[in-house]
């Protein structure tokens, strides 16, 4: 999942980030320095969005921005992580002025590409840059991902509450985050509260509708499945999950977004536009069957996304493919990390008694 998808650390970082990127600089050109604002102004709408167009507007805009000009590395590196080049990103950032934006960039695609220690050594230095609850938040999230997460989650939820006041970026990022905790702990209806509480704070979050909407079909809540993405179906991730929600119903609606999605992925591999490996996992394992093709593009996807949510898709196409070496390899990813993750923990222990019968 993108979280890219991610998943809710990517965005809510970066969305940070644009508060946080003020530093001293030698004055620009005046022209780059206007170019800078329109390639900010892109950048915005394309998270706001999740239109990927606007990253490819700001990215042929910020072409034109003269070298050196304040900014322009760390929105280079940002369009670098949105395209999944996520190691020419974390070069471009260290040509990028240091600011507490790079930093909280640079410990998101630690994290995405599964690199959980990297990621808590980097949100470390933040203490004393910015609020204690971004740098508690960001953490808590490196922490609970290495053999930590109760000790994360209960520190993390007082630093919450303790926060009423701090601002509603600062707190969608930390309720995000104590979402996805509680649902590795199986803590379904507190997920769900907290998920609540985020797109609250930033409806048009795009990752934490994502993992909400995943959270209530596999909770058989096909009709706020379908009330929570309705009116995202511009986003790939979320037509597919609104379409599923319809199609487990039986309704009669599903049939034209159904031949929406699909026209849509096929575009992509007739383009050869694989940027969302899991997108395409998730369409042919949900809808076309086809497990081998679907373990083709989840296996892709975890090469480029390691984060729990990425195993977990893995595991689940590798277990209905009956390929054991995914599987294997997936419950040593886990072990050598200590990872907590108790849905995790039921496909693969799903699969040891599937294999064993």
């Amino acid at each position: 999942m993108k979280k890219t998808i991610a998943v809710a650390l990517l965005l809510a970082a970066s969305s940070v980030m644009a508060h946080t990127n003020h530093v001293h600089h030698d004055a620009p050109a005046k022209g780059s320095e206007q170019k800078i604002d329109e390639v900010k102004a892109l950048i915005q709408k394309a998270r706001q969005t999740a239109d990927e167009d606007y990253y490819h507007q700001a990215q042929t805009v910020l072409a034109q921005v003269e070298e050196g000009t304040p900014g322009a590395k760390l929105y280079q590196a940002e369009i670098e992580q949105y395209f999944h080049q996520f190691d020419q990103a974390l070069v471009t950032l260290t040509k990028a002025r240091p600011s507490v934006g790079a930093d909280l960039l640079k410990s998101s695609i630690q994290y995405t590409q599964g690199n959980y220690e990297q990621a808590y050594v980097t949100c470390k230095g933040l203490f004393g840059k910015v609020s204690h609850l971004v740098s508690l938040t960001c953490v808590s999230q490196a922490m609970s991902l290495n053999g930590k997460l109760s000790r994360s989650y209960n520190m993390l939820q007082k630093m919450v509450k303790r926060s009423e006041n701090a601002e509603v970026l600062e707190q969608h990022w930390a309720y995000t985050t104590l979402a996805e905790m509680a649902e590795r702990r199986n803590e379904i209806k507190t997920a769900m509260l907290f998920y609540e509480r985020a797109l609250k704070l930033k409806p048009n979050d795009i990752p934490s509708r994502i993992a909400y909407a995943d959270l209530l079909i596999s909770q058989k809540q096909y009709d706020k499945a379908q009330q929570i993405t309705k009116d995202y179906l511009r986003n790939d991730l979320l037509l597919l999950r609104y379409v599923r929600a319809l199609n487990i119903q039986g309704d009669m609606r599903m049939s034209d977004h159904f031949c929406d999605l699909k026209r849509r992925v096929l575009n992509y591999e007739y383009k050869k536009n694989h940027l969302h490996y899991d997108l395409m996992a998730e369409y042919y394992f949900y809808f076309s069957t086809d497990f081998d093709t679907a373990l083709a593009y989840a296996s892709k996807h975890w090469q480029q996304q390691k984060t729990p949510r990425d195993a977990r898709l893995l595991a689940t196409v590798a277990l209905t493919a009956g390929d054991e070496d995914k599987l294997q390899a997936i419950h040593q990813w886990r072990g050598q990390r200590q990872l907590e993750d108790k849905l995790l923990d039921n496909i693969l222990q799903y699969a040891v008694l599937a294999y064993n019968e």
